[in-house]
C-alpha cells in the first residue's frame, strides 16, 4: 500500500513526495504569480483602463449618433488608436516604433474603409465624425495613460528612454 502524498509504483516502491500544484511552483525563491506586482501592475491598469475607457466611450457616442455596428467600428478604431498611442507616447523617438504605427494605422483604415473588406470584418465604413469621434477617444486616452503613468515618476514614464 502507498503512504498519502506518496506516488506509487509497480512492485509497491514509491517515488517521494507528489509534485506540487502548478500554481504554486516558486522559481528562485519567487512565486509564479508574484511578477504581477509594483511598477509592471501599475501600468498594466493604466493603460488596461485607458484602453477600455476610450473603446468604452467611443461607442457610447456613436450609440447615440447611429447603429451598432457602426458604434463597434468606431470603438474598434479607438482600441487600437489608444493602444499605438500609448505605445508611441513610451517609445519616445524610436525609428521601428513610429514607422510600424503608421503602417498599422493605414492597414486598419484601408480595411475599415473598404467596404467588401469592412464587410469581411464585421464592420462597417465610417464618415468624418466617426473617426473624430474615435481619434479624439483614443487622443485623451493617450494623454490620460501618459498623465499617469508620468504621475509616477515625474522625469520619465515607465518604458520611456532618455535621449
Amino acid at each position: 500500500m502507498t503512504p498519502p502524498g506518496q506516488v506509487g509504483r509497480p512492485g509497491g516502491r514509491t517515488a517521494g513526495p507528489a509534485r506540487p500544484d502548478p500554481g504554486g511552483v516558486r522559481r528562485g525563491g519567487v512565486a509564479a504569480t508574484d511578477w504581477l506586482t509594483g511598477p509592471l501592475r501599475r501600468i498594466l491598469l493604466i493603460r488596461g483602463g485607458a484602453t477600455a475607457g476610450a473603446a468604452s466611450a467611443a461607442w457610447l457616442l456613436c450609440r447615440l449618433t447611429g447603429t451598432r455596428r457602426r458604434a463597434s467600428t468606431v470603438a474598434l478604431l479607438a482600441l487600437v488608436g489608444a493602444q499605438l498611442g500609448q505605445t508611441l507616447a513610451l517609445a519616445g523617438r524610436d525609428p521601428l516604433v513610429i514607422t510600424t504605427a503608421i503602417a498599422s494605422v493605414v492597414v486598419l483604415a484601408v480595411l475599415v474603409q473598404t467596404p467588401v473588406l469592412s464587410a469581411l470584418f464585421g464592420s462597417r465604413p465610417v464618415g468624418p465624425v466617426g473617426w473624430s469621434i474615435a481619434l479624439g477617444a483614443a487622443g485623451v486616452a493617450t494623454l490620460a495613460a501618459w498623465r499617469a503613468a508620468s504621475h509616477h515618476s515625474p522625469a520619465l514614464p515607465p518604458g520611456a528612454r532618455s535621449g
